[in-house]
């Protein structure tokens, strides 16, 4: 039987920094691979130990996002790590879905946009919630 991850997970390319909260190891910024109802993803040359606690912040959505996670898993790939983190601040659960939901909805009108489609955010967003929204998972 095939285990379900513990949350969903949506690919994105936008911008993450990142930065140790609990002790020093400096900012650090890297794309962000993708995000999840309750955590994110992002690939690192470093190797960000499991335990972890970190902030981040996504610059990209107005007004930017910023909260705390703890890093749950770090696996090697290739050159790089993948890393996972779980979002620490309750009341950001639901922030971080409707992030996702912009990020979905930008890499929507960006295919569109390389099919020959140019679509202004708004007419995207009423085209991507009229097809998608009900797949989105609820929390």
């Amino acid at each position: 039987m095939k285990k379900k991850r513990q949350f969903i997970r949506h690919p994105t390319d936008i911008p993450i920094e990142l930065w140790c909260v609990v002790k020093s190891c400096g900012e650090y910024k890297k794309p962000l691979k993708n995000i999840s109802l309750g955590g994110i993803a992002f690939k690192s040359t470093r190797n960000w130990q499991p335990g972890t606690i970190i902030g981040f912040r996504i610059p990209q959505v107005d007004p930017s996002f910023k909260t705390t996670g703890r890093v749950v898993w770090c696996h090697k790939k290739t050159t790089r790590f993948e890393i996972g983190v779980e979002i620490l601040e309750p009341n950001d659960v639901f922030k971080i879905r409707m992030v996702e939901q912009v990020c979905q909805i930008e890499d929507y009108r960006k295919r569109l946009q390389q099919q020959g489609r140019k679509l202004s955010i708004e007419d995207a967003a009423t085209e991507w919630i009229s097809r998608y929204a009900a797949q989105f998972p609820l929390i």
